[in-house]
């Protein structure tokens, strides 16, 4: 019976290391999503970007902003798009949202300027959008590690069920009509 008992611990154990490594990597896309710095509307910064990190450029503004941002670089090479969903990451008491994603062709130093309407207060910074595989990542370990954890107690279970009833039939036909033999023979 230990052996059901300890598949069953492995299952909630399992469960528990599911839920952690989804929490780990949600928390992990967020962290490595939101800028690490900000600038100011109007301010020019030399920012460095790589394809592979999917940049993009956040916005955090107490009330909705009209903005405009322009970064330089290659005709072609550098491209400013609308992003498909909405996006919101807090970092440091901050909520940065999404406000363009960042095309570039080659990783390099680009100027870039963004600029608001009159009289409206903002702040700028360049992030990542959201990794889709952290998030995959994190729900496969949600559902994956205790489904196997959960596997594993079912087979434990019925190995040790069927061993144990085996056992009992061997040892009920050994015993004979008059039961288990005595210390002395029969």
């Amino acid at each position: 019976m230990g052996w059901i008992v300890g598949a069953w611990l492995v299952f909630v154990l399992s469960v528990i290391v599911g839920i952690a490594g989804f929490a780990g990597g949600i928390f992990s896309a967020i962290t490595d999503a939101a800028p690490t710095s900000s600038f100011q509307p109007g301010q020019t910064v030399t920012v460095k970007l790589d394809p592979a990190d999917k940049p993009a450029i956040y916005v955090s503004a107490a009330t909705g902003t009209k903005f405009e941002c322009q970064i330089q670089g290659d005709p072609g090479a550098v491209r400013l798009q609308q992003p498909s969903l909405d996006q919101t990451v807090t970092s440091d008491g901050v909520i940065w949202e999404l406000a363009l994603r960042v095309g570039v062709d080659k990783a390099g130093d680009y100027p870039l300027t963004c600029t608001t309407s009159e009289g409206a207060s903002a702040k700028f910074g360049v992030g990542k959008e959201i990794a889709a595989d952290s998030v995959v990542g994190g729900a496969v370990a949600l559902f994956a590690v205790p489904g196997l954890g959960f596997l594993l107690a079912v087979i434990v279970t019925i190995v040790v069920l069927v061993k144990r009833s085996g056992a009992r039939k061997r040892q009920a036909a050994t015993a004979g009509q008059w039961g288990q033999p005595g210390p002395y023979g029969r």
